[in-house]
C-alpha cells in the first residue's frame, strides 16, 4: 500500500477548496508517514481508486458534482477488491437519515463536518489519529 513517493495514502474526496485546505491542514502531523492525495469530483475519486497501491483509508464528502460520495461508496462496495477499505463519509448535512443511508451502503463511519474551526480540527486530527494509527485493519485492501 504504497503510493509512488512510497508512502503509503490517503484518499480525500471534497470539492470544497476550503474544506480541503482545512483538512490539509489538520493532516500535517501524518505527511511524513502518509500522502494526502485530493479529488474534486466523484469520478475523479473512482480514477484515483482504480490506481495500485490502495489507499489505507477515504474520506468522501456526501456532495460533490457529478457523483455523490454516496455514488462513490456505492462503486467502491461494489468492487470486490475494494471490500475491507475503511471509507469514511463526511458531512456538513444534520440529517439522521443521511449518515443511516451511509451505514446502510457499507460506510466505516460517518462525520459530521464542525463549523467551528478549532472543532473542525480537533474531530479531524482524532479522527486520522484512530484510522492512520489506532485502526488495524485485519484485512488490508489487497494491493
Amino acid at each position: 500500500m504504497r503510493s509512488e513517493a512510497g508512502l503509503p495514502w490517503v484518499l480525500l474526496a471534497e470539492d470544497n477548496s476550503d474544506d480541503e485546505q482545512l483538512f490539509r491542514r489538520a493532516f500535517r502531523p501524518y505527511a511524513t508517514q502518509f500522502e494526502l492525495r485530493v479529488a474534486t469530483t466523484g469520478p475523479e475519486a473512482v480514477d484515483l481508486l482504480k490506481e495500485e497501491p490502495l489507499p489505507v483509508v477515504a474520506f468522501l464528502d456526501t456532495r460533490m458534482p457529478l457523483l455523490d460520495g454516496f455514488g462513490v461508496l456505492k462503486w467502491i462496495r461494489s468492487e470486490p477488491r475494494l471490500n475491507s477499505l475503511p471509507v469514511l463519509v463526511v458531512s456538513s448535512a444534520t440529517e439522521l437519515a443521511e449518515s443511516v443511508g451511509g451505514y446502510e451502503l457499507g460506510v466505516s463511519s460517518f462525520i459530521q463536518k464542525p463549523v467551528d474551526f478549532d472543532e473542525y480540527m480537533t474531530t479531524v486530527k482524532t479522527v486520522l489519529d484512530y484510522w492512520l494509527t489506532v485502526n488495524r485493519n485485519p484485512r488490508p485492501p489487497v494491493a
